[in-house]
């Protein structure tokens, strides 16, 4: 194998292959290595990345360990990398946003991709053939790197699946996420972020799938026509969170102001109860004062007091017989049931 030099596609996926990377790797012109589920050991070696057009690295779960080597920052073409289900640690490469197929919109791929690709994304493993080059996706889950992410990964204007789930990832989440404004999945459960929900996370229009379960985040959910479309499976595990979808309300909740600091309700109830009472205040003397300039208008006013009279006759003598034709019919109906019962 270490003969084919030409070689562009190297697929051996789900079989049994034990041991470490051949080296004669390197030597070929590869835009897609995925050697996923097999029992290939130790790290990632540091001369993947004399691999200079690779577009697919796919070595999801094997039984690695170690560190990402910082030489995966030169791939130029790179567009997915998945290192799901190893026992990789460490920190994410702070330089990612040299790959230039993550961040140049100009950049398009040309490789073929017949052969299909399985991604993780929107908690479904799916199966992509022909649209795999269009795809833009990192998945470092289910291993055991820490720290926070790095500026450079926010950078990565082009992704569309990001999944950094199962890991001890720390820190809060940074509101330049909402820079990856491409975004579809994005999976950071069960880690140890903290801190607030972004408010920015309303911006990604095309975001249809986001988990945030298991981990310390806090605060009050921002208000968004976007995140409301996310149910509580999205955001459960996290015990300071409060806020819709999650049944703890945060501060004003109960009086339809959600979101509220304790001291800005009180001060916002304090100035309705205010309004209120300058509002019954004024009330009163509104209303005895139309009253008054309407009896005074009759009582000084002539013209006008014959005229409200007369008004006042043709409404109130047609109801008035109308009154008195009803009482007879009623009076004759109660007549004509007591006969029926005597009979």
């Amino acid at each position: 194998m270490c003969s084919l030099q030409q070689l562009s596609v190297l697929v051996l996926r789900g079989n049994n292959f034990r041991g470490i990377l051949p080296k004669c790797l390197a030597n070929m012109s590869l835009d897609v290595l995925d050697v996923g589920h097999n029992k290939i050991a130790g790290a990632i070696p540091s001369w993947i990345a004399q691999i200079p057009f690779l577009s697919v690295l796919s070595l999801e779960s094997n039984a690695l360990n170690g560190e990402i080597p910082i030489g995966i920052c030169q791939f130029c073409c790179l567009q997915i990398l998945n290192l799901a289900d190893n026992g990789l640690s460490g920190t994410i490469p702070p330089c990612l946003d040299n790959i230039t197929a993550l961040t140049s919109p100009n950049y398009h791929g040309n490789w073929d991709s017949y052969f299909g690709t399985e991604v993780n994304t929107k908690s479904l493993t799916q199966l992509y053939t022909s649209t795999a080059r269009y795809l833009h996706s990192i998945d470092l889950s289910n291993n055991k790197f820490v720290g926070e992410l790095p500026r450079g990964l926010t950078r990565l204007y082009k992704l569309q699946n990001l999944n950094l789930s199962r890991n001890n990832f720390s820190g809060r989440i940074p509101s330049e996420i909402a820079d990856l404004w491409n975004l579809e999945s994005l999976d950071l459960s069960l880690n140890r972020f903290s801190g607030p929900v972004p408010s920015s996370l309303s911006s990604l229009n095309f975001l249809s799938f986001m988990n945030l379960s298991f981990n310390n985040l806090s605060g009050c959910m921002p208000s968004s026509v976007q995140l409301s479309t996310f149910g509580i499976e999205s955001f459960v595990g996290n015990d300071d969170l409060r806020g819709p979808p999650l049944s703890k309300n945060c501060i004003g909740d109960d009086h339809g102001q959600p979101g509220l600091p304790e001291q800005q309700y009180d001060n916002s109830s304090k100035e309705d109860e205010f309004d209120i009472r300058w509002f019954y205040a004024g009330l009163a003397p509104g209303f005895t004062a139309g009253f008054l300039g309407f009896c005074g208008s009759l009582l000084f006013k002539r013209s006008w007091r014959q005229s409200f009279f007369l008004w006042l006759d043709r409404i109130i003598d047609p109801l008035l017989v109308m009154m008195e034709a009803n009482l007879v019919r009623l009076q004759r109906a109660f007549k004509q049931h007591d006969q029926n019962t005597i009979w």
